[in-house]
């Protein structure tokens, strides 16, 4: 519970009671085991000082698992002796139970209350494999393993002497789009946690749970007293060695990189490599010493900041630090890059960035900066009222500077009169987001933003419709309609009828997908028109039967590509981290692919990988309900180019056209959806700065996590061309 972890036990009497006193305030879970009969799990039991409680836990037919963890899981995997397994009930449990896998590479663990579980599992050379699922009832369950790889490299100066003793994490993302962040220490913390937890839970002590031990002391272990040795953890420390060499292992396969560690250089990123199960990459990393930067947080009439936070975030790569201004202003940063971003707050309000500059180090010299806060801007006084003029309260209002110097983001809430106080804004270009359940969401960009602002909202509109198959005498449950607007999409499901809703809708044009497993997703322009009392009907959306296409993929030599991605048409080169976006998938470990969701016809099928670049399929006949089957896809070579290195950028994949950057892909959830960005759109600038190539439109849209870009997008329309202004959130992304 809150006063007591990890799970302590105690023993009931001949009458099935038992006394645990000493507690702190709090919550607490309690569970009973005895032999093969186990209770449920009483949750959250409040327990407060000087009070008594009373929980009665009923013991029932418990049953127990036999976990076999295997390497791979191909029929005939070999058995794993030796891994650590845990099960745990309904996925989460306050009290999960550990044990490790014999020379079979099975354990039997229990007893579990009725229900599911979950079991995961972890040995030396392999991947931890979490939360495989174990069906209720079940008394068996397999849990296969992944080999890890090692990554393996060497790291010196930029003189080419070896630096020994560099610390280094490996980050990245797997094949199923999963973030990789692995280091020395959280693996032995998690190996070291097994070991506690093997044997069970500790007996309770009523002694305030300070180790204090009843009865006598025992005498102190003599010469001749085995002392069991400490868990071996596989593989060397994740330190380079004398002559700047390392071996990482083992790592998740995937699309990684290390990131180089040591206090007398600059934090550093090796190139992105790829990782098979088994394989070994090599990267090769050279460390700078950087350069001194040292400054002073001033007030406009030359005062001493004294508290003020100071962030400093590599232009190019993912090094952040962040340090507090001394009692006479003063800071310093050792081992700066050649290039940083310096951002400072001020001491009352940490949170929002007041003045920020790139700074350019020289290496191994020192820089010295003054950091001058601007003067508070005027707040801006927001009132919002309702198509009569009556305030509207909990209205979210977002707020986004559209200058590229002035990092202003802020969520506010109305009122009960309406009112939201926007401090220190007055006179900046602002893109003001409002949204309310049951009123039309409303965007307002202002060029100088008055001290008093009055906004309007109008009642929302609503929009119905059907989805249907079979040419609308099949109705279609649980088909995912999404509509997309200018403040981020707004989802709905069909119902048994496949009727469905979207409501809280503006007037305007809008664009809408929609999708169903085993039919081929549709996507149509709607215009939302008409008053609150009449939605509009979008009619019937009929959906198709889809087609499967299955086959390989290879490389130049035949050999098979494992974690390529596969998508129909093409295949998107930017994505944030998590699970892939419908209608991608990935290549196994064979190469072979199944790809679901077509339309019935002719159909290209893309490859992508980041190593070997992108390549076609010949026209393909997808037929519904079938699978299409042998297709091949080679893998030219060439896609071995390095990206900008920066923490994060803009998931969305961009296309050139007459020397005019496109948009050509947006995955869903990824921050560009939420801002309103789609296919099709035209990016026109950066942070102000105009780009006519992919790869200057790449190379801006990169940098530190901690600031936002803002874009000027073109978008066609009924009216002709429409153009605006918003700022972005960068996100870690994968390639």
């Amino acid at each position: 519970g809150t006063g007591l972890w990890p799970a302590r036990s105690t023993t009931t009497d001949a009458s099935g009671a038992a006394r645990i006193s000493g507690l702190r305030d709090g919550v607490y879970d309690l569970k009973a085991r005895r032999g093969g009969a186990v209770s449920a799990t009483a949750l959250a039991v409040p327990v407060r000082r000087g009070e008594g409680k009373e929980v009665k836990l009923v013991l029932g037919p418990g049953r127990h698992v036999r976990i076999l963890v295997t390497d791979g899981d191909g029929e005939g995997a070999p058995a794993v002796k030796g891994a650590n397994v845990v099960l745990v009930e309904h996925g989460l449990s306050a009290f999960p139970l550990h044990g490790r896998t014999g020379d079979d590479g099975s354990v039997t663990l229990g007893p579990i209350a009725p229900g599911y579980a979950t079991a995961s599992a972890l040995a030396a050379g392999f991947v931890p494999r979490n939360a495989v699922e174990v069906d209720a009832g079940a008394t068996e369950a397999r849990v296969p393993l992944l080999r890890g790889g090692a990554l393996v490299g060497e790291v010196v100066d930029d003189r080419g002497y070896p630096v020994p003793g560099a610390t280094i994490e490996v980050v990245g993302a797997d094949a199923e789009g999963m973030p990789i962040d692995e280091t020395t220490a959280m693996s032995d913390f998690r190996e070291a946690q097994f070991e506690r937890a093997l044997p069970g839970p500790a007996p309770l002590i009523p002694a305030g749970e300070l180790g204090v031990m009843p009865g006598p002391i025992p005498d102190l272990p003599r010469g001749d007293v085995f002392i069991p040795a400490a868990p071996v953890r596989s593989g060397d420390p994740w330190v380079t060695r004398a002559d700047g060499t390392f071996r990482a292992e083992p790592v998740t396969p995937g699309r990684v990189h290390a990131i180089v560690r040591h206090p007398e250089y600059v934090e550093t990123l090796s190139e992105v490599v790829t990782l098979q199960p088994g394989g070994e990459a090599h990267v090769r990393v050279v460390m700078r010493q950087g350069g001194l930067l040292e400054g002073r947080v001033l007030e406009e009439d030359r005062r001493p900041v004294a508290g003020a936070r100071v962030e400093l975030a590599a232009t190019a790569g993912s090094l952040e630090r962040v340090t507090y201004s001394a009692d006479d202003g003063t800071f310093a940063f050792a081992a700066v890059p050649s290039e940083v971003l310096v951002s400072v707050s001020r001491p009352e309000s940490p949170g929002d960035v007041v003045a920020r500059l790139v700074v350019e180090v020289p290496e191994r010299d020192r820089k010295e900066i003054e950091v001058v806060l601007p003067k508070a801007r005027e707040a801006v006084a927001i009132r919002v009222t309702d198509d009569r003029g009556y305030p509207l309260d909990r209205v979210e209002v977002r707020v986004l500077s559209l200058d590229v110097a002035v990092p202003l983001r802020k969520t506010l809430f109305t009122d009960d009169g309406g009112d939201a106080l926007l401090p220190d804004a007055a006179g900046l270009p602002l893109r003001i987001s409002l949204v309310r359940s049951g009123r039309a969401p409303r965007v307002e960009q202002v060029d100088a933003a008055p001290k008093e602002l009055r906004l309007e909202m109008g009642g929302a509109l609503k929009a119905t419709g059907a989805v249907t198959a079979r040419g609308g005498r099949d109705r279609i449950e649980g088909a995912r309609i999404t509509l997309f607007s200018t403040t981020g999409p707004r989802r709905a499901t069909s119902d048994a009828e496949g009727a469905f809703t979207i409501g809280d809708l503006a007037p305007g044009r809008f664009r809408v997908t929609v999708t169903r497993d085993g039919f081929a997703p549709a996507t149509l322009r709607v215009t939302i028109a008409g008053d609150p009392d009449r939605p509009t009907d979008l009619g019937r959306i009929d959906l198709f039967e889809a087609g499967e296409v299955a086959g390989e993929v290879v490389d130049q030599r035949g050999d098979p590509v494992a974690g390529a991605r596969v998508a129909r048409d093409r295949v998107p080169t930017y994505l944030p981290l998590g699970p892939l976006p419908p209608g991608v998938v990935t290549t196994d470990r064979d190469g072979r692919f199944q790809l679901g969701g077509l339309p019935e016809g002719a159909a290209v099928i893309e490859a992508y990988s980041a190593d070997l670049g992108r390549a076609e399929s010949r026209p393909v006949q997808v037929r519904a309900g079938r699978t299409t089957d042998r297709v091949r896809i080679a893998l030219p070579g060439d896609g071995a180019r390095q990206d900008p290195k920066g923490a994060g950028s803009l998931a969305v994949t961009l296309g050139e056209e007459r020397r005019t950057v496109t948009v050509v892909s947006v995955p869903p959830g990824s921050e560009a959806e939420e801002a309103g960005i789609e296919p099709g759109d035209r990016l026109l600038s950066v942070n102000g700065v105009e780009v006519r190539s992919l790869e200057e439109a790449r190379r801006r849209l990169t940098g530190p996590l901690s600031e936002d870009v803002v874009v000027l997008l073109a978008r066609d329309g009924d009216r002709g061309e429409a153009r605006w202004l918003t700022r972005v959130r960068r996100e870690k992304v994968r390639r």
